[in-house]
């Protein structure tokens, strides 16, 4: 038996978003007449037959809650992901109901409890960032227990809580930097590399293995340090700036946090040793770019956290409204940034 083509089938064929391919086979607003029948002939093509009663029985208007970092570092590129799926869904009402918090395990477990205090079930869906923690398991359960889909963004979380998530691709971006770095040194010649992050989140951890991985599988005579923790930015830079101070040996550092991206570059300039140490960073957002640009930073893998936020946000949206069921994990691959290419990466 054949599978049945659907309006995601179609939206990758001719290159637009399931929503505009909604618009376009429902005679909505916001769409140009050129573009409206190419995507009819393309439907058309590949044999799509639309539910007649799914069209008359969709849902119009829909209400969930978006709980996200506050808008620093790349946690910016989450909420333009957020507003501009939103922006693409104006033909529908959508309340958005918008909550931030410091980006830490106390803070999305706090507005979790924030948003079941004042919502409760009565929400359409939730878009927020998964966590293993089992206060923040049991918010996401109260969910489930009443059918209100959970989508996550940017962290796997566990499975079970939720229905989709949209994530990069970790290990990959583990894999880049290491690869990155190695091309760097001398082959056989020994090297200590510094990795920084907090590894007790999930896409952190896999970044983590990724770049090791690389290592065993390459035989590099390398030592590999590891700094890892929630730690406030001051106090990180003084350790990574003591280490390399104390330790002339290191000769390169990977951050798989995006605020540590900016700390270890402090750090670097503390320790007189700009320019001297390669640099590889995570995600792109102003002072990334802007580190990239002066050359101080040698490469960001960028995991494009704009673009999972966008389809997360876009997945909730086509479930509720049309009862469009999203794959379980979507998944965008990293790019690199470096300061020859930095200017022509794509905003989310």
């Amino acid at each position: 038996m054949s599978k049945r083509t659907t309006l995601n089938d179609i939206a990758r064929a001719v290159g637009v978003t399931s929503s505009t391919v909604q618009r376009a086979l429902n005679g909505m607003a916001g769409v140009s007449e050129e573009k409206r029948q190419e995507i009819k002939k393309t439907a058309e093509a590949m044999g799509y037959r639309g539910n007649v009663m799914a069209k008359m029985l969709h849902k119009q208007s829909m209400t969930i809650a978006v709980a996200l970092p506050e808008p620093t570092y790349y946690s910016k590129r989450l909420w333009s992901g957020v507003d501009q799926a939103l922006s693409e869904n104006t033909g529908f009402e959508i309340l958005c109901h918008r909550y931030t918090y410091p980006r830490s395990l106390s803070g999305l477990t706090a507005v979790l409890e924030e948003v079941w205090d004042k919502h409760g079930k009565n929400l359409d869906g939730v878009l927020t960032m998964g966590e293993p923690d089992q206060q923040a398991r049991s918010s996401y359960s109260r969910w489930r227990e009443h059918r209100v889909p959970v989508f996550f963004v940017g962290t796997e979380g566990n499975p079970a809580d939720r229905l989709c998530c949209c994530r990069g691709i970790s290990e990959m971006a583990g894999r880049i930097a290491a690869d990155l770095l190695l091309l760097t040194t001398q082959p056989g010649s020994p090297t200590k590399i510094l990795l920084t992050g907090d590894f007790s989140i999930s896409d952190q951890y896999a970044d983590m293995q990724g770049f090791e991985r690389v290592l065993m599988q390459d035989g590099a005579v390398c030592e590999l340090i590891k700094l890892s923790g929630r730690i406030q930015d001051e106090q990180m830079k003084k350790m990574l700036c003591d280490r390399l101070l104390n330790d002339k040996g290191i000769s390169a550092i990977f951050s798989t946090s995006a605020r540590n991206t900016v700390t270890m570059c402090d750090a670097v300039l503390n320790a007189g040793l700009d320019g001297q140490v390669k640099l590889i960073g995570s995600d792109l957002f102003p002072q990334s770019r802007e580190l990239l640009m002066q050359g101080r930073l040698h490469a960001v893998i960028d995991k494009r956290p704009g673009r999972q936020a966008y389809l997360a946000t876009q997945a909730l949206i086509n479930f509720v409204l049309w009862n469009t069921s999203p794959e379980s994990d979507i998944l965008c691959s990293p790019v690199i940034a470096t300061r020859s290419n930095v200017s022509y990466t794509e905003a989310l």
